[in-house]
Protein backbone atom coordinates (compact mmCIF):
# COMPACT_ATOMS: atom_id res chain seq x y z
CA UNK A 1 0.00 0.00 0.00
CA UNK A 2 1.33 3.53 -0.75
CA UNK A 3 0.79 6.12 0.74
CA UNK A 4 1.39 9.51 -1.15
CA UNK A 5 3.44 12.35 1.25
CA UNK A 6 1.62 15.86 1.09
CA UNK A 7 4.23 17.83 -0.64
CA UNK A 8 3.57 21.42 0.13
CA UNK A 9 4.37 24.64 -2.25
CA UNK A 10 7.61 26.46 -2.71
CA UNK A 11 8.54 29.42 0.18
CA UNK A 12 7.90 32.51 -1.44
CA UNK A 13 11.99 34.49 -1.40
CA UNK A 14 13.91 37.09 -2.69
CA UNK A 15 11.53 39.61 -1.91
CA UNK A 16 12.04 43.17 -3.95
CA UNK A 17 10.73 46.37 -4.03
CA UNK A 18 10.87 48.55 -6.80
CA UNK A 19 9.57 51.74 -8.16
CA UNK A 20 8.43 52.73 -4.90
CA UNK A 21 6.20 56.03 -4.64
CA UNK A 22 3.69 57.36 -2.77
CA UNK A 23 1.18 55.66 -4.26
CA UNK A 24 2.55 52.33 -6.01
CA UNK A 25 5.13 49.70 -5.34
CA UNK A 26 6.07 46.81 -7.28
CA UNK A 27 6.99 43.67 -5.28
CA UNK A 28 9.02 40.56 -6.77
CA UNK A 29 9.80 37.38 -5.61
CA UNK A 30 11.35 33.71 -6.64
CA UNK A 31 10.50 30.97 -5.55
CA UNK A 32 12.79 28.26 -3.89
CA UNK A 33 13.06 24.61 -4.28
CA UNK A 34 10.70 24.68 -7.61
CA UNK A 35 9.97 22.10 -9.28
CA UNK A 36 6.39 20.45 -10.49
CA UNK A 37 5.89 18.78 -7.26
CA UNK A 38 5.91 21.81 -5.49
CA UNK A 39 4.40 24.55 -7.59
CA UNK A 40 1.80 26.58 -5.62
CA UNK A 41 -1.51 26.81 -6.70
CA UNK A 42 -1.62 31.23 -5.37
CA UNK A 43 0.58 33.44 -3.51
CA UNK A 44 -1.43 35.49 -0.86
CA UNK A 45 0.07 38.87 -0.59
CA UNK A 46 -1.00 40.82 2.51
CA UNK A 47 0.21 44.64 3.75
CA UNK A 48 -0.44 45.38 7.32
CA UNK A 49 -0.25 48.79 8.86
CA UNK A 50 2.43 48.89 11.46
CA UNK A 51 -0.33 48.50 14.02
CA UNK A 52 -0.90 45.51 12.73
CA UNK A 53 -4.22 46.38 10.85
CA UNK A 54 -4.67 44.83 7.34
CA UNK A 55 -4.40 47.15 4.92
CA UNK A 56 -4.88 44.97 1.85
CA UNK A 57 -4.80 41.58 -0.09
CA UNK A 58 -3.67 40.47 -3.23
CA UNK A 59 -3.75 36.96 -4.83
CA UNK A 60 -1.19 35.95 -7.57
CA UNK A 61 -1.36 32.89 -9.03
CA UNK A 62 1.18 30.18 -8.44
CA UNK A 63 3.12 31.15 -11.39
CA UNK A 64 3.46 35.16 -11.15
CA UNK A 65 6.80 36.57 -9.19
CA UNK A 66 5.72 40.39 -9.25
CA UNK A 67 2.55 42.69 -8.41
CA UNK A 68 2.09 46.53 -8.12
CA UNK A 69 0.90 47.41 -4.35
CA UNK A 70 -1.30 50.28 -3.96
CA UNK A 71 -0.33 52.41 -1.46
CA UNK A 72 -0.67 55.51 1.36
CA UNK A 73 1.82 57.97 0.84
CA UNK A 74 4.51 57.97 3.88
CA UNK A 75 3.25 54.73 5.62
CA UNK A 76 5.03 52.23 6.89
CA UNK A 77 4.52 48.50 6.15
CA UNK A 78 5.11 44.74 6.70
CA UNK A 79 4.52 42.84 3.71
CA UNK A 80 3.24 38.86 4.19
CA UNK A 81 3.66 36.59 1.31
CA UNK A 82 2.86 32.47 1.82
CA UNK A 83 2.07 30.01 -1.02
CA UNK A 84 -0.52 27.70 -1.12
CA UNK A 85 -1.57 24.47 -2.84
CA UNK A 86 -3.83 21.48 -2.24
CA UNK A 87 -1.45 20.14 0.41
CA UNK A 88 -1.15 23.44 2.61
CA UNK A 89 0.83 26.41 2.50
CA UNK A 90 4.67 27.07 2.40
CA UNK A 91 5.04 29.19 5.57
CA UNK A 92 5.21 33.32 5.96
CA UNK A 93 8.11 35.41 4.32
CA UNK A 94 7.80 38.72 5.85
CA UNK A 95 9.43 42.02 5.23
CA UNK A 96 9.05 45.86 5.53
CA UNK A 97 8.50 48.82 3.20
CA UNK A 98 7.87 52.36 3.55
CA UNK A 99 5.71 54.74 0.73
CA UNK A 100 7.73 57.75 0.05
CA UNK A 101 5.79 61.26 -0.13
CA UNK A 102 5.45 63.10 -3.38
CA UNK A 103 8.21 61.41 -5.08
CA UNK A 104 9.65 58.15 -6.72
CA UNK A 105 12.30 56.30 -5.92
CA UNK A 106 13.98 52.96 -6.88
CA UNK A 107 14.23 50.22 -3.77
Amino acid sequence: MFFLLPVLPAIPSNIHFLDISSAQARVTWELTNQNEDDLPDNITVQLYFKNGTLSSEYIANGIETELVLDLTPGTEYDLEMVSANVDGDSGRTQDTFKSVVGRKCTN
